[in-house]
């Protein structure tokens, strides 16, 4: 069955208790909401607003043609309540209680859902604790953009790799200086550690480097090169490796590979379960 959460959700009793719940004490309910979200940092929740007697809960205020408005608990009586719809969190929590026995989420919203578990264990008055479990289902449909990630350089490792060769001589082929240096930085070490100046053992490092690079120089020219290369196609590899495109962006044979792929890993379902909407990639 599909549900939608702007017009089905609302019509259930996990909602009207939710509700209930967050209009008896709203302070309590935010006050839980923002140590979850603090709790879990990396899922970037933003904290509900609390001035004084002033709450913000976790809802929004959606009419026809106007844009959606944050909620306060000053407010929640005076709006109709088919004027009142849940947020993410709010959403989830309500249809993990109420609607399926496992909730299936993409990358993204089971990063969230922590904080929604959270919220729920933290909050003395929530309508209920025990949620459905949640579990994470993903994969990566790239759009067909006529060139192959895999051809694409990375940027960042090539201009390591740019960077690191200027020291280390083991990157370049020279054997005999990469071994020379690695006597050297056990001298710099011994000395360090006899108490006696390594400043000399030092300089020569930096002159056996300056050597090297001179012997070198078109083997790292040609680096820095494939690095400033790798930084003019960064704009098309992060196209070519973005996961996130709509399916209709998506080639009929990428959605009909992944389709296939997901019945052959599933199987024949054994439980009803339900999900966030999502791109096919996520």
């Amino acid at each position: 069955p599909v549900v939608f959460a702007c017009s089905d959700l609302v019509r259930t009793d996990a909602w009207r208790s939710l509700l209930k719940a967050m209009r008896a004490d709203p302070l309590a309910c935010a006050r839980a909401y923002n140590d979850a979200a603090e709790e879990h940092p990396d899922a970037r929740v933003r904290p509900l607003q609390i001035h004084g007697d002033r709450v913000e809960l976790p809802l929004w205020r959606v009419r026809p043609n106007l844009p959606r408005l944050a909620v306060f608990a000053d407010q929640v009586r005076s709006i109709p309540a088919d004027e009142l719809r849940p947020r993410a969190l709010a959403m989830t929590a309500i249809a993990r209680a109420a609607v399926c026995d496992l909730f299936i989420h993409g990358t993204g919203g089971g990063l969230y859902d922590r904080v929604t578990e959270s919220w729920m264990r933290r909050w003395d008055h929530a309508p209920t604790r025990t949620l459905a479990p949640a579990v994470v289902a993903t994969a990566d449909a790239h759009a067909d953009l006529g060139v192959d990630p895999a051809d694409l350089p990375d940027p960042a490792q090539a201009r390591w790799r740019a960077h690191h060769a200027r020291h280390d001589p083991a990157m370049l082929g020279d054997d005999a200086g990469a071994a020379e240096k690695r006597t050297l930085l056990t001298a710099i070490d011994r000395a360090k550690a006899d108490g006696a100046d390594p400043a000399p053992h030092f300089d020569a490092l930096q002159a056996l480097l300056r050597r090297v690079r001179a012997a070198h120089a078109e083997q790292l020219e040609r680096l820095d090169r494939d690095a400033e290369r790798a930084e003019r196609l960064r704009a098309v590899r992060d196209l070519a490796l973005d996961r996130t495109w709509p399916w209709p962006a998506l080639a009929d044979e990428t959605v009909d590979s992944l389709h296939r792929q997901i019945r052959e890993r599933i199987g024949a379902p054994t439980m009803q379960g339900c999900s966030a909407p999502s791109s096919p990639a996520s």
